[in-house]
């Protein structure tokens, strides 16, 4: 089948959006309940920069699917490895683009010097095991009891609430009681601003993008947010901040809306070891940054 690839951009929003979201209603395959806004696709640019991300479209001027790949593990010692995703217009499937699309992101890998490519599967989803397969991928990992996926049009699997596994790697971003700092979806409210949002039990972080320049502007991490939040902000413009995080009624606000007050010592050595603890999932500029400001802001 004739088709062509483009690197994936702003003109792909909406069709890849409309792609991704087929999966999530009609399928194991997406790591999703519900479907999403076409904001998300912003996060899918974030988390393929610096790496090949593609549309795939057809001689019709059609996109009939997308591919992209991604950090496996930010860590230095995983930079051989990446993480592969592949969705499809549901009419193209078992026409060969997704095998097309396969190779032009291993060609690329190769490029980077990538020598490994891991991809996360739903045990489920049995068409893409085979797919995998065929394609050279072996099974190296196979965790239970880490996803649930229930939602109204799906026939219930009969191992569906202990069997949604990864099938060929490590990560499945559906696993509930994170441990580790994971990303996860947030809106796009300003015209200029790109943010991420990244959690786990214990922290949220949030990460500011100049949308033109695609540099970092500032983040917000929020710790011990289950027992006595507090928030440390830094912003390249207006420094730093240390606030505990008052979820209670005011007069100025609705009920249950954050208000942050200023408060007193910041618990450096703490937050400062939780944080290295958990932040090995997200990328290394990010981490670097933040234990950088925290150590600046203690005077370390």
């Amino acid at each position: 089948m004739d088709m062509r690839f483009e690197e994936l951009g702003e003109a792909h929003r909406v069709p890849v959006t409309d792609i991704f979201n087929h999966y999530i209603e009609n399928s194991y395959a997406a790591y999703l309940e519900e479907k999403v806004s076409y904001d998300f696709f912003s996060m899918i640019l974030g988390i393929t920069r610096g790496y090949p991300a593609v549309a795939v479209r057809d001689t019709g001027g059609v996109i009939i699917g997308y591919g992209f790949l991604r950090a496996y593990n930010p860590m230095p010692v995983f930079r051989h490895t990446a993480e592969i995703t592949c969705f499809l217009h549901p009419d193209f499937t078992g026409k060969g683009v997704g095998g097309e699309t396969h190779r032009h992101l291993e060609k690329e890998a190769a490029g980077m010097d990538i020598s490994v490519i891991m991809a996360s599967i739903s045990s489920l989803n049995e068409g893409s095991v085979k797919f995998h397969e065929k394609r050279g991928f072996t099974e190296c990992g196979r965790f239970l009891n880490v996803g649930i996926k229930i939602q109204h049009g799906l026939r219930r699997h009969p191992d569906a609430e202990t069997d949604i596994a990864t099938n060929a790697a490590i990560h499945n971003h559906a696993v509930k009681g994170f441990i580790m700092l994971h990303e996860s979806y947030v809106s796009q409210k300003e015209e200029k601003v790109f943010r991420r949002w990244f959690q786990d039990d214990y922290f949220d972080l949030i990460v500011w993008y100049d949308l033109e320049t695609r540099l970092i502007t500032g983040f917000q991490l929020c710790y011990d947010k289950n027992k006595n939040e507090h928030a440390f902000t830094w912003h390249r413009d207006a420094g730093f901040s240390h606030n505990k995080v008052d979820n209670s009624r005011s007069p100025q606000s609705y009920a249950g809306t954050p208000i942050l007050i200023d408060d007193g010592i910041f618990p450096f050595t703490i937050v400062m070891g939780k944080f290295a603890d958990s932040s090995g999932n997200i990328d290394a500029a990010i981490r670097d940054l933040v234990m950088e400001k925290l150590k600046e802001y203690a005077g370390l």
